[in-house]
Formats: C-alpha cells, sequence, structure tokens
C-alpha cells in the first residue's frame, strides 16, 4: 500500500477531489491531514501505531521515559529511535 499527499487551493477543491478519490475502487481511504494529526498517540498505541509518531509525541515519550527513572535518557531516545526506524522499515 502506498500513501500520497496532495494539496489543493482550497477546502472546496479538497472535498471535490476528496470524494472523487473515494469513488475509486482502489483506493482504501481518504483523510484530510488535520483529521490525521488531531489524533494524539496514547499509551497503548506506542506498541504498533497507525502512523509514525510525530516529533513532538517521540519529544513527551522521553521525557516520560526520563522521569520514570526506569531509563536514561539516552538508553530512552536509543531504544525509541529503534523501534520508529522499525516501523518506517515495515512501512516501506
Amino acid at each position: 500500500m502506498q500513501t500520497i499527499v496532495i494539496k489543493t487551493d482550497n477546502t472546496k477543491n479538497a472535498t471535490l477531489l476528496a470524494d472523487f478519490l473515494k469513488s475509486l475502487q482502489y483506493v482504501k481511504s481518504v483523510a484530510f491531514q488535520s483529521d490525521i494529526n488531531e489524533k494524539v498517540l496514547k499509551a497503548e498505541d506506542w506498541a504498533k501505531p497507525g502512523r509514525p509518531a510525530t516529533y513532538q509525541e517521540v519529544e513527551d515519550k522521553l521525557v516520560e521515559a526520563e522521569n520514570s527513572m526506569d531509563l536514561s535518557v539516552a538508553e530512552a531516545k536509543e531504544h525509541a529511535y529503534k523501534i520508529i526506524e522499525s516501523w518506517q522499515r515495515e512501512s516501506k
């Protein structure tokens, strides 16, 4: 499966294009970027999220790990980036 990002000049045209794309048999889903970005990853989403974590979500998770005293900042960062890299490899 492949994901594409399309920018349009206004909301009306974006809606028209989205409706057309939804009518195509081989299109699996259509979502507006603002719809995607509003859903923040919850704790259970970190196991296998439906999208890559944003920079801010990674930073928040690192702060959480640092405050938990279970991992050092370096350990948490290394672990988080390994997981993200594996997700990126899987999505290709």
